[in-house]
């Protein structure tokens, strides 16, 4: 690991593959920023970001940053593996379009709005924090392990309609209570109605 402390990249455009990776730097970014490439702050000392929303970003690039606790906007697009490990990171999700592979997997996130929103395989991943999800009418499909190891996860809302689920999906999560916008369901009504 090298030693950088902070560096201020206010000014810089473009942040390639793993440029910052595994170094202890404090990196403050700017509002110039356009792109940021895969791993590029991986295992870094950054703790806050800000307007994300135009910013092409990386598989991996914030991956294991544990002192991550804020952004202030995200993309509507977040990259595989984008905030995986960044164990304090704590920010609202909703209004998002794709949410990668495992994403999220291992934040301080409570709640996610994901009507609207695609997610991959593992995207909240042992979210100890994690205690309400809704899903909108567009849902098709939750995938393997999306929520598994969320042990306070314990609201689920779900839409009136037919959709599948992955392997794994809820494994090792709270007392979860499935239930649809209309009524509360009781597991058994839950698998009997969308036969899974």
């Amino acid at each position: 690991s090298t030693k950088l402390g902070h560096i201020n990249l206010k000014s810089a455009i473009e942040i390639g593959d793993s440029a910052f990776g595994g170094s202890s730097c404090i990196p403050t970014l700017g509002s110039n920023i356009k792109s940021i490439g895969k791993y590029a702050f991986r295992e870094t000392g950054i703790t806050t970001l800000g307007d994300l929303r135009d910013v092409a970003i990386g598989e991996g690039a914030f991956n294991d940053c544990t002192k991550l606790d804020s952004v202030s906007r995200l993309p509507s697009t977040i990259a595989d593996r984008m905030f995986e490990g960044c164990t304090s990171l704590i920010i609202e999700i909703n209004g998002l379009k794709t949410i990668g592979m495992n994403a999220f997997e291992g934040t301080a996130i409570v709640g996610a709005d994901l009507s609207g929103t695609t997610i991959g395989s593992g995207a909240f991943k042992d979210c100890t924090k994690l205690v309400h999800v809704s899903f909108g009418e567009d849902l098709t499909g939750i995938p393997n392990q999306a929520f598994d190891g969320c042990v306070s996860l314990t609201d689920i809302e779900l839409p009136e309609k037919s959709f599948t689920i992955g392997e794994s999906a809820f494994q090792n999560t709270g007392d979860l209570k499935l239930y649809s916008k209309k009524i509360p369901m009781t597991a058994d009504q839950i698998i009997e109605k969308w036969n899974i």
